[in-house]
């Protein structure tokens, strides 16, 4: 991460993850997005999903669907679609 945050400036940059394989407990996954989070404003705010929306259209518009989809007791995944919790339709 920072490397590529050494660069690419912040605004191109969008932060996904796989996560590791050799990921075993929650912990390291914490402190992962922790370091990362250490490393500039930049990367903060690449981890609390700027640019996200330039490859996912309308995503807060759709988070938000989820949301109140499962705080009314629906199911997370969009729609019933199998398709996960960003389906666009």
């Amino acid at each position: 991460m920072r490397a590529g945050l050494a660069e690419l400036p912040p605004t191109k940059v969008v932060f996904a993850t796989d996560y590791p394989q050799a990921v075993r407990h929650v912990d390291e996954i914490v402190a992962y997005v922790k370091a990362v989070g250490g490393l500039g404003s930049g990367a903060r705010k690449i981890l609390d999903g700027a640019n996200a929306e330039k490859l996912i259209p309308n995503l807060k518009e759709r988070l938000t669907r989820v949301q109140l989809n499962a705080e009314n007791g629906g199911s997370p995944v969009g729609r019933g679609t199998g398709r996960g919790n960003l389906d666009p339709r």
